[in-house]
């Protein structure tokens, strides 16, 4: 439901799908953005901004189901001629399943979340916190069990359902998607042609040790630990520093508050919003690239993108022992693993490649070698144009 562009995914598939298919997106207007555009030669049609639209977040919310967005995107596919629907994340799948039934159409349904999971754990941020309408909804009628027996009731009726992670397809299947309908299409990096491997190692040449977050904040993302686990260091105290990127202001004063309690407020350097271009400079002079995610049934579930941009620049990880973290760290040899929530084992974890530069050079050349290999879009390209490739004959 939010605008477009930016969105990392999306402009993956239509750099993919846009080679074989005449592709429309229908999104939400933000400030600024026509009502009408083109992106890389992809029509685009915005609904622009209103009281109703702003109430129709809370609508999904309370009812599952929206006439707003019914009437909307009904009326994109009879002008824009659509044959296959490709929506979103869990809220929209049940008017566009209406939809496509309407016009006897297409169903692809993208999640990039397991999203029951992910409400799960949003429920659990402050009243203090919340910014908006729909945040405080969901905060105060939010029903896991509503949501899972939407998901139950709906994605088993899609012609297709894309997850980013395998533990997601299964967890898919338990809930009667049929195995042949569930492709696995990973968030990757898009590797453009010419790259070199050795193009993308960061080098870090000021002296000091530097491990970057780079992300979303909140609970989640378990930065507290991260923090707290600074004051276990018996290495480093003088030549070292976490940057975290991506906290917005009330969440950077918290984490500095944090970092000031515990004594390590000299050792965190904290980013409010920042552009691509600048988290490409930070990373090029970081040593670590950090995953501190909570263990829950939610991040065992997901992959965040942010694993495979570290790779790409052939830095080493130490990421929480969340099912895909742990998995894909184990597997290519790139990194260290910590049990989530305990900040010693953590701080052990930065002790080790803070003391093993070598080590650290040897793990990021193996998640570099595996993600110009392996963890590249031209590889999950694959399961998206196979699909396709099936719905479409």
């Amino acid at each position: 439901m939010k605008g477009f562009p930016p969105d990392i995914r999306v402009e993956k598939e239509i750099h993919s799908l846009s080679k074989d298919y005449e592709l429309h997106i229908l999104c939400n207007a933000t400030k600024g953005q026509s009502i009408h555009d083109e992106f890389d030669g992809v029509k685009i049609t915005r609904i622009p901004a209103s009281l109703r639209r702003s109430f129709s977040q809370l609508e999904i919310i309370l009812k599952q189901d929206s006439s707003i967005w019914f009437n909307a995107i009904s009326d994109f596919v009879s002008k824009s001629q659509i044959h296959v629907l490709h929506v979103h994340d869990l809220p929209l799948v049940g008017v566009a399943l209406k939809v496509a039934q309407k016009h006897g159409i297409k169903l692809v349904a993208d999640l990039h979340e397991n999203y029951p999971a992910m409400l799960k754990e949003s429920t659990r941020i402050p009243l203090y916190r919340i910014r908006n309408l729909g945040n405080l909804a969901l905060k105060l009628f939010f029903s896991e069990k509503k949501w899972r027996n939407f998901e139950e009731k709906f994605l088993p009726l899609s012609d297709a359902v894309i997850c980013v992670v395998e533990e997601a397809k299964v967890r898919l299947a338990e809930i009667q998607v049929k195995n042949e309908l569930i492709y696995v299409v990973p968030n990757y990096n898009l590797i453009t042609e010419g790259f070199s491997k050795s193009s993308s190692i960061s080098t870090n040449n000021k002296g000091i040790f530097t491990l970057l977050y780079a992300g979303g904040v909140d609970d989640t993302r378990d930065l507290n630990t991260l923090i707290e686990s600074l004051k276990h260091l018996k290495v480093g105290t003088d030549n070292l520093k976490v940057v975290v990127v991506g906290a917005d202001s009330k969440s950077k004063i918290q984490l500095e508050s944090l970092a000031k309690s515990c004594g390590v407020d000299h050792l965190l350097e904290v980013y409010t919003w920042v552009s691509r271009e600048k988290v490409e400079t930070i990373m090029n002079s970081t040593d670590v690239g950090l995953v501190p995610h909570r263990k829950s049934e939610h991040t065992d579930t997901t992959i965040p993108h942010k694993i495979f941009q570290y790779m790409f620049r052939g830095l080493p990880l130490i990421v929480s022992n969340c099912a895909p973290l742990e998995r894909i760290v184990t597997k290519y040899d790139c990194g260290l693993v910590y049990t989530s929530g305990e900040s010693l084992s953590l701080s052990k974890c930065i002790e080790t490649l803070y003391e093993k530069p070598s080590l650290r050079a040897e793990y990021g050349e193996k998640g570099k070698i595996a993600c110009t290999e392996n963890f590249n879009w031209s590889e999950a390209e694959k399961k998206l144009l196979e699909l396709y490739d099936n719905i479409t004959t």
